[in-house]
């Protein structure tokens, strides 16, 4: 881990895509790939899934949602869980002070969340979860908005509150029982640009 970088994240949380047709996606990424669905945002064409290792390990969005500008199946953006909130508020710091600004900050009511882009265009969140409840939180149909969030504005809670030991689970009759995801590999047209953001901003 560079310790200069801007953030220093504990893992990659999740990964979340644009899909043409929700449904059929959501089905696909539970019966072959074994994630459960956690829960779903009409509102916004959005699906989630997770096999408990945290509250979601995908994350869909249909192309027909006004979150997808390009209209396309592709790449939403992938996340970057930190240690706690206090960690992510001292990157937020750390970024002001560089004279770095973000596209938005979000209060996810499970996370708190920083979204950013890379040099590439390809979106990220930076974020630390808020509450280890969050199977009670957001299940079933959430229609709770996510209103802009603060960093800062109170003091960052210290307290982790991902899962060390999660209850993994399993999908009965699912062609694989996936224990977590561990990497993406993106294109890119500048490789020591991409490479320069991931050192100095993600960290690794």
């Amino acid at each position: 881990m560079n310790s200069d970088a801007i953030f220093r994240p504990r893992r990659l949380g999740h990964a979340n895509l644009f899909v043409s047709d929700l449904d059929r996606s959501m089905a696909f990424y539970t019966s072959v790939v074994g994630l459960e669905e956690v829960y779903r945002r009409p509102a916004v064409k959005a699906g989630f899934l997770s096999n408990g290792n945290t509250h979601h390990d995908i994350g869909m969005v249909e192309v027909s949602s006004p979150l997808c500008r390009t209209k396309a199946p592709g790449l939403y953006h992938l996340a970057f869980e930190m240690e706690n909130e206090l960690e992510l508020v001292e990157g937020y710091r750390r970024a002001v002070a560089r004279r770095k600004s973000f596209a938005r900050t979000v209060d996810h009511d499970i996370t708190y969340s920083i979204y950013d882009s890379d040099p590439e265009g390809h979106m990220l969140e930076y974020y630390a979860d808020s509450t280890k409840d969050w199977r009670t939180k957001r299940s079933g149909i959430v229609t709770k908005p996510t209103p802009p969030w603060t960093p800062g504005e109170h003091p960052p809670s210290a307290e982790r509150n991902y899962h060390v030991d999660p209850d993994i689970r399993r999908v009965k009759d699912a062609v694989f029982h996936p224990r977590r995801i561990t990497h993406a590999v993106l294109v890119t047209a500048d490789y020591a640009a991409e490479l320069d953001y991931y050192t100095t901003v993600t960290g690794p």
